[in-house]
């Protein structure tokens, strides 16, 4: 939309005040436009991906409202390389490629039209959806899958028990919670076989990679062969950044011939 700065004059001048040098920077541009939304309604606070040394605080719905907050914990990234709480939800770097522009603006819109709505529990929008899908997604689909999203893959929810189910959102327990007890029975007395998309995983081989994983996991890596174990990364803070699951394979289980820890992880910010 045009240039209009009479709006928002009273604004510039409290701006002017709190930070002097403003006064002389300039302006060197004007956007005049909509609220600006990113794909899941929250701001972008943090490194920029791609830029060393820049960062940026941008997508809030309140503009300066809630600029002291989130400049508070961008001030500390920029100074400690991280805030002294888990800021992840807000990170930039949280968007992979599959957030393209065209799937940005159909979120963005789809958010602006529910931003007075309870989000509820286990609600997974239509907007921007089947972003990314692996192989099994139409096999999965006809067995009768509903399907939730994990940055931006189609993951495997629950079997749904007939083509019109529909689950009955709700923060209590709801019509969902038997058929995922069925499933969970099924697979402790009998057998399941299933596909988990959206993890990371890292093969690492070498001598001492097992003395080199103790020293950034909370807990001890196991050295028996065959053995599999929950790890977590943590920060100076002792705040949890991510977690593993870390396999200890014997030799040659994966083309190698020494010694290998296979690391699936999932990150949590």
């Amino acid at each position: 939309m045009p240039d209009d700065l009479d709006r928002v004059v009273d604004v510039m001048e409290g701006a002017f005040h709190r930070i002097p040098c403003l006064e002389t920077a300039g302006i060197k541009s004007i956007i005049n436009g909509p609220i600006t939304y990113t794909p899941d309604g929250l701001p972008l606070v943090g490194k920029i991906p791609g830029k060393r040394n820049a960062y940026c605080i941008t997508g809030l719905r309140a503009g300066l409202g809630e600029g002291g907050g989130h400049g508070w914990l961008l001030a500390q990234i920029i100074a400690h390389g991280e805030a002294c709480y888990d800021t992840w939800c807000l990170d930039p770097r949280r968007f992979t490629q599959y957030a393209t522009q065209e799937f940005t603006a159909l979120k963005a819109i789809e958010d602006y039209q529910n931003e007075f709505r309870f989000h509820m529990p286990h609600e997974h929008r239509p907007a921007g959806r089947l972003a990314k899908v692996t192989p099994l997604y139409s096999t999965l689909k006809n067995a009768g899958a509903h399907f939730a999203t994990v940055n931006g893959w189609e993951r495997l929810d629950y079997i749904m028990p007939s083509p019109d189910f529909e689950e009955n959102l709700s923060f209590h327990f709801n019509n969902v919670d038997d058929l995922v007890a069925k499933e969970v029975e099924l697979v402790q007395t009998k057998v399941g076989l299933t596909e988990v998309n959206g993890f990371n995983r890292y093969e690492i081989t070498g001598e001492g990679a097992h003395d080199w994983l103790d020293s950034i996991m909370c807990s001890r890596v196991t050295r028996k062969v065959g053995k599999v174990g929950l790890a977590y990364f943590l920060n100076h803070h002792g705040n949890v950044k991510g977690e593993a699951t870390i396999a200890n394979l014997e030799e040659g289980k994966s083309g190698t011939d020494q010694p290998q820890l296979l690391n699936i992880t999932t990150w949590t910010g």
